[in-house]
């Protein structure tokens, strides 16, 4: 019998899981159906930035006990993020003290409900008055912006749970996350395993602890152990065949909520925003790209703007060119600045759709009401033989983030080394 373990996908969770293993002294592979590791990490070099461009994946959010000991084990630097929380509504700046207004009484009406519900139908109970008619807009904007989340299914005992984890100080990697992905990958290389670029798969075969795998281009691949790190989304799709096949857990999947997002990244001769305010970090406010922000240093010439949430799918027929126009305009009615003005002094610009990307189609996971069940069973091997992986399986408290893929990567890999020690 082929003792090989085989991972679909050199996202994080693919990447922690196959160096558990490796290191272990496992035999791993990994097949990769792009040409790059590193999955929703996306750190890219593009034309006419001065910077390489996080299109993925930017910030460590907080004290991230895993991610945090990678980057240090590696000697790969990360600085804190910095900058004043601006807020602009209705044409009228201030600044953010909180992510939401009466955050600590919003926070204890969460707190006190006795059964879950939907985050829709908490505002509808708690906040439907015209009083807080402004207050349930921002609420909602920021579940669907923060947490991607769809407002009619997200779990509000899920987002009061990490909205309290959510304080403190975030980092950037100096380099870009692709750092991260690049130390993974040096690591299993080091330890034996081998790791398949475009190398996508189209159909699984499977008995207990048998597994053959076929990729697009023809290639067969064997083993004992397969690990499924695809996104929700991506095997929602049925862009792999399982004979057996895997409904009942396909379906389980889709109790998990998966959002999606859009970055855009806008290159200026100047940071014309530093005459509002010199130490500007985030913008929030009410236009169609509501979030900006800037890189900290205060002579970096970059914004990046972020949209997500259901607001997003809307938008996957539209080109990256309207995209960017989409944000000179947030912009220009932010700070009062013509879209003109701002394409003359305009270097750089890039968009990014990750709907539209073919092997994650989105960008990370939410709670519904029937995710805590759902990751349950999906936690569960199949036959002690198939697995499924990544951010969205992970239980902690930082949810949707790389620590939670990674996270549930080693997860994943300690329970199949469990199960191999077993016998």
């Amino acid at each position: 019998m082929n003792q090989q373990i085989i991972i679909i996908g050199a996202g994080a969770a693919g990447l922690m899981a196959a160096y558990e293993l490796a290191k272990e002294g496992q035999k791993v592979i990994v097949l990769e159906a792009s040409e790059r590791s590193g999955g929703r990490i996306y750190t890219a070099v593009c034309d006419g930035f001065e910077q390489p461009l996080e299109l993925g994946a930017e910030f460590v959010h907080g004290e991230l006990p895993l991610t945090l000991a990678l980057l240090k084990e590696a000697g790969i630097a990360y600085k804190p993020v910095k900058g004043k929380m601006l807020n602009n509504r209705k044409g009228k700046w201030s600044s953010q003290g909180e992510m939401i207004p009466d955050w600590g009484g919003i926070m204890q009406k969460m707190g006190n409900l006795k059964e879950d519900m939907t985050l829709a139908a908490f505002l509808q109970e708690h906040y439907s008055d015209d009083q807080h008619l402004e207050l349930r807009f921002i609420i909602q904007d920021f579940a669907e912006g923060f947490d991607l989340a769809d407002p009619t299914q997200a779990s509000v005992f899920a987002l009061k749970e990490e909205w309290e984890n959510e304080h403190g100080q975030q980092y950037r990697i100096v380099g870009g996350y692709r750092k991260l992905a690049e130390h993974l990958h040096h690591l299993i290389e080091k330890h034996g395993g081998k790791i398949y670029h475009n190398t996508a798969v189209n159909e699984v075969n499977w008995i207990e602890n048998e597994v053959t795998v076929l990729t697009s281009d023809g290639q067969q691949f064997e083993g004992s152990k397969l690990v499924i790190t695809a996104s929700p989304r991506v095997l929602q799709t049925v862009k792999i065949k399982f004979d057996p096949a895997l409904d009942g857990y396909l379906s389980d999947l889709s109790q998990i909520g998966f959002g999606s997002v859009i970055k855009v990244f806008l290159q200026f001769e100047e940071p014309f925003w530093q005459e509002h305010e010199r130490n500007t970090g985030f913008v929030v406010s009410d236009q169609n790209i509501p979030t900006w922000w800037t890189q900290s240093d205060q002579e970096n010439c970059l914004l990046t703007g972020w949209l997500g949430g259901p607001e997003v799918m809307p938008l996957i027929t539209v080109s990256e060119e309207e995209i960017i126009d989409i944000g000179l305009q947030s912009l220009s009615n932010i700070y009062g600045i013509g879209k003109n003005k701002l394409r003359e002094i305009l270097v750089a610009s890039k968009a990014m759709h990750w709907a539209n990307e073919e092997w994650s189609m989105g960008g990370y996971s939410y709670s519904t009401l029937q995710s805590k069940t759902a990751r349950k069973l999906l936690k569960m091997p199949i036959n002690n033989t198939l697995f499924f992986a990544g951010e969205a399986l992970y239980e902690g408290n930082a949810p949707g983030t790389v620590e939670a893929a990674l996270a549930n990567g080693q997860e994943t890999a300690q329970r199949i080394l469990q199960l191999k020690s077993q016998k």
